[in-house]
């Protein structure tokens, strides 16, 4: 055979072999790959059917905790003597309307006038199917609400003026129902609604009855309005009257939460807080100023270190003032009638006078101030 021809025939049945290689190795990879495939469909199916499962259980669960919490509520209703109409209908009602209704059985009325049939709607699976209607009347609503509230307040401001305390059980039977009232006043905190400040002013009044007057700092007189009595009860004691503002603060906040974006909202609690800040600035100043002796003995100067105050960035200064003021021995301190530093006393560095709460930790935020200061520029 012709050498040529021999290795040209030699030469295709190597490319023929390479191409037979080459089909049996993309073979191999497809059925590679479609095994893959196939397991990671069934991995996939498997986690939809659990997902699917537990999304059907998780539904199942809400279907039946809505359908126990509707049985309970028309239980509910039907303790407080409404119909079986009325009483179905009571258990689908927000909360809010369903404490009305609660609220009005306490106080004694009768609880199904507070519904009506407004229409026929026709007859359903052999029985009259009525629409129900919830009469809910906002403004008669809100003007005896806040009435209850007021007079509930000087229950519990009359117990607090008698030496009575937050622990008794009339105390805190009426705290609850004023509390209950409270949530309730909190429904006319909304969007363009006319009744909102007041409403945040009736809030604002139980707020300060629940902190500051519990703690014996304030009262109220009979149409509910807050009386001025804090002076001769704070002298001495601004610290302690400055703990029972912040909680008044918070519990204010925490009442109106669910209105918290609102405008009206936002700018009441900017007043509580310029009003706490207005009466640490009169009373500091009142101390500072003042020539009486007694109330100079309270103010205790502290010396700024000279390598402070030569620092040029202020930033660094404040740091170094802020560890200098952490680490001070203020255990050390005795005023200039051979006591110690005691509580309510009033410290001043440079410009700054702040109020003493019986420690550092309780006195001063590390990083920031005193906690209550005036600055005397």
């Amino acid at each position: 055979m012709n050498p040529a021809i021999f290795f040209g025939l030699k030469l295709a049945g190597g490319y023929a072999k390479e191409k037979t290689r080459q089909a049996e190795e993309k073979r191999k990879q497809a059925r590679e790959d479609l095994t893959e495939k196939r397991r990671q469909d069934a991995a996939l199916n498997m986690f939809k059917l659990k997902t699917d499962y537990e999304t059907m259980q998780q539904v199942k669960y809400n279907i039946d905790e809505r359908e126990r919490l509707q049985d309970e509520r028309f239980s509910g209703g039907k303790a407080m003597g409404l119909d079986d109409k009325y009483a179905r209908n009571y258990a689908s009602l927000p909360d809010v309307q369903r404490d009305v209704v609660e609220q009005a059985y306490k106080d004694g009325q009768d609880v199904n006038s507070l519904f009506s049939i407004s229409n026929k709607t026709g007859v359903g699976i052999g029985m009259e199917t009525p629409d129900i209607k919830f009469n809910y009347q906002p403004k008669k609503e809100f003007d005896t609400l806040e009435e209850k509230i007021n007079s509930n307040l000087v229950t519990l401001a009359t117990h607090i003026e008698a030496g009575g305390t937050e622990d008794d059980e009339d105390y805190k039977r009426i705290k609850a129902i004023i509390d209950r009232q409270t949530d309730l006043m909190n429904s006319f905190v909304a969007p363009n609604n006319p009744y909102a400040k007041s409403a945040l002013t009736t809030i604002d009044k139980a707020a300060r009855a629940a902190t500051i007057g519990a703690a014996g700092y304030s009262k109220f007189d009979p149409s509910g309005n807050y009386l001025g009595n804090i002076e001769a009860k704070i002298k001495g004691k601004q610290f302690d009257y400055l703990v029972a503002f912040d909680d008044y603060i918070n519990v204010f906040e925490t009442r109106t939460q669910q209105s918290a974006n609102l405008p009206v909202v936002q700018n009441y609690i900017q007043s509580i807080k310029n009003s706490k800040q207005s009466f640490i600035d009169s009373q500091l100043k009142n101390i500072v100023f003042s020539q009486k002796e007694i109330d100079k003995a309270r103010i205790i100067n502290i010396s700024i270190p000279e390598s402070i105050k030569q620092i040029q960035s202020s930033e660094e200064r404040n740091n170094k003032m802020d560890k200098y003021i952490m680490s001070y021995d203020w255990n050390s301190v005795i005023k200039n009638d051979g006591s110690k530093l005691g509580k309510n006393d009033i410290i001043k560095i440079g410009s700054v006078y702040g109020i003493w709460g019986g420690s550092i930790s309780n006195s001063y935020t590390a990083g920031q101030s005193w906690k209550y200061r005036y600055v005397n520029n």
